[in-house]
């Protein structure tokens, strides 16, 4: 029922509107200007769209013209306003969310994700052409994961109109986020790709819809559980003594950075073994402190088998850490990596994951309390996103972590109905019983987990002693992109503050 263009709205592709003097006709500009409750006249807006230099065209563009050697990658830094306005100059329209989400995944919008997003263009410095696309959908459109965000028509209950599929400064999950913004908002990762219907389209056409920005119920109101009902919740993670029973299955210490362990031991469940990866840094003298990691919901249904770093993205974390003097182990939890089971993001797979987590977290911790190079009384948590918002739980229900890093992490999202998660698997419920020193970094701009809604109520709920939780806020969203030498810098100094600075090889 309709087409939608293979590749995104090239730099010479725009180039045409502008020199046709689309900014100048106000035919091709049919939606009002809205900004918040201001409605704006044609010559009040068109002022608003002016690139580097002061002239007409979008924010990347100098002089009127995008850079050189840049026709035929996708043109960025215009509105919704400028998006919508070319589409009509090109006989076309912008697609709604629903058009587009189809015609990227044709559907399938567990599978085609999996075929995807490892190939899109995300957590880059480098935007792609059409030419060096790697990504195809499943109709034969390009790049439509990552590379660009690109503008729908749908508009939301607030006024704001939405950009889909992730851009290259995005991690790859953040494809199946829309992101609302101003309709003037000139992000330097947004762009465009059009529509045309085959035949007329319906005068009330659904997929047109208004989308409520507040379907989904405001996490930060969410009240922990009382003290009695908290016990009856704790028993579901009552420790079992399960034999560890490792196994090394192989040392390599071919980097000049650190030396890899691969071990098993027993999941403290249901007869299972997990792998873990203990990193011990060749920088710093033992014992070592350590820091259990977990990363983002990328790991889970991953369905890869995990043997080095190059298998996880987000390896700059605890890449960071061990370069820093800090040991760090790396479990393979139930569900992610080799151990994918089907993901599902519904109360009944969380439920029963939770508790598997919780036992494989403690069985991690007595792991190390069995290697003489480590310091069992300086064990602490790194999380990531996923390892965030899960670390809370471990952290209120595994006393033997003495401070957790909690990055770009928040209170625990609705569930995919847009359900608020029960106690049981909520860290509203965990997060008052925790008592170690806890460090919270984000981006103020995080949509995954947003500053007002996610952020801020978690910090407060946090039960760490005074003076022993602190909420460090840089400029950016959910990825670290342009804030990850300060991010570096400040985990170092809260683990030199909790744990003591690291000894240097050579020092006594």
């Amino acid at each position: 029922p309709y087409l939608i263009d293979r590749e995104e709205v090239t730099n010479k592709e725009f180039a045409r509107f502008v020199r046709a003097g689309g900014y100048a006709r106000e035919e091709f500009w049919k939606a009002p200007f809205g900004d918040g409750a201001t409605t704006l006249t044609f010559k009040e807006a068109i002022v608003r769209f002016k690139d580097a230099t002061g002239r007409t065209g979008p924010t990347t563009w100098k002089l009127g013209s995008y850079p050189d050697g840049e026709a035929d990658l996708p043109v960025r830094g215009i509105s919704w306003y400028e998006a919508a306005a070319y589409a009509a100059f090109a006989g076309k329209e912008l697609p709604t969310i629903y058009h587009w989400y189809f015609a990227d995944t044709g559907g399938d919008r567990y599978a085609m994700p999996g075929i995807l997003l490892p190939v899109a263009n995300f957590e880059s410095n480098a935007i792609r052409s059409a030419a060096n696309a790697k990504s195809v959908s499943a109709f034969g459109a390009v790049n439509m994961a990552g590379n660009v965000r690109e503008w729908v028509s749908n508009a939301t209950d607030r006024g704001r109109r939405l950009a889909v599929g992730g851009s290259l400064t995005d991690t790859a999950y953040q494809y199946a986020e829309p992101v609302p913004r101003s309709g003037f908002e000139r992000g330097t990762d947004i762009g465009v790709r059009c529509m045309k219907r085959n035949g007329t389209a319906v005068e009330a056409d659904p997929a047109m819809m208004v989308l409520n920005e507040k379907a989904r119920q405001d996490p930060g109101r969410i009240k922990p559980v009382s003290d009695a009902e908290y016990a009856v919740v704790a028993r579901f993670f009552e420790q079992r003594t399960t034999p560890l029973d490792v196994k090394v299955e192989s040392i390599d210490s071919s980097s000049p950075h650190w030396v890899r362990h691969k071990v098993s031991f027993a999941a403290g469940y249901g007869g299972e073994r997990l792998n873990a990866f203990l990193y011990l840094p060749k920088n710093a003298k033992p014992p070592y402190q350590t820091l259990v990691f977990v990363s983002g919901s990328n790991m889970l249904n991953n369905k890869r088998t995990y043997n080095n770093e190059s298998d996880l993205p987000g390896w700059n974390y605890p890449n960071m850490l061990l370069r820093g003097g800090r040991a760090v182990l790396f479990p393979i939890l139930k569900g992610t990596f080799e151990r994918s089971d089907g993901y599902e993001p519904t109360a009944a797979y969380l439920r029963a994951h939770s508790i598997q987590w919780v036992s494989e977290l403690r069985q991690s911790i007595s792991f190390l309390a069995t290697r003489a190079e480590i310091d069992v009384d300086r064990i602490g948590y790194h999380g990531v996103s996923f390892g965030a918002k899960w670390g809370v739980v471990f952290l209120a229900l595994e006393p033997k972590l003495k401070t957790g890093i909690l990055m770009v992490g928040g209170m625990t999202m609705p569930l995919e109905n847009g359900d608020i998660p029960p106690p049981e698997i909520n860290n509203a419920t965990y997060a008052p019983r925790v008592k170690a020193s806890v460090l919270m970094l984000n981006g103020r701009s995080d949509l995954i987990f947003p500053y007002e809604t996610s952020q801020v109520p978690l910090y407060k709920l946090l039960g760490s002693p005074p003076g022993k939780k602190k909420h460090k806020i840089y400029p950016g969203g959910h990825f670290v992109f342009g804030w990850y030498d300060d991010m570096v810098k400040d985990t170092h100094d809260w683990l030199d503050e909790q744990f003591g600075p690291v000894t240097p090889v050579g020092q006594k």
